[in-house]
């Protein structure tokens, strides 16, 4: 089934790559991993494939900071690096939420729209 979670190797085998490679790509952003628990790594294969389709220009990262930037500014400012919200996993989601509260204190700081664009810069 698609909506299973795949380990390295089953993932890797679907991409006609190493396992090596895929938890490489996981790690640079190239891919999303579903769940990780230290070295236990699984993936959902519609993800993978449109995190590949898509071909990221940013890493995955950077890509999360973003948008929790984006969403700790209250959406004020226009989004500097484009994110599919309907592609991101619960890991994804909860690193997000991490990101916003740890930005917040700073941001609530701040008391006007330019202020609040320099901080984005």
């Amino acid at each position: 089934m698609e909506d299973d979670l795949l380990t390295a190797e089953q993932i890797a085998a679907v991409l006609k790559v190493t396992s090596r490679t895929n938890l490489y790509w996981e790690q640079e952003g190239r891919i999303p991993a579903e769940f990780r628990s230290g070295n236990v790594v699984r993936f959902r294969k519609d993800t993978v494939l449109r995190a590949l389709k898509e071909g990221a220009t940013e890493p995955r990262s950077v890509q999360l900071a973003s948008f929790a930037l984006y969403v700790a500014l209250n959406k004020e400012l226009p989004l500097a690096i484009p994110i599919n919200v309907d592609s991101l996993t619960a890991l994804e989601q909860e690193e997000i939420k991490r990101q916003v509260e740890a930005y917040l204190p700073e941001i609530e700081a701040l008391e006007s729209t330019q202020a609040r664009a320099s901080y984005a810069d």
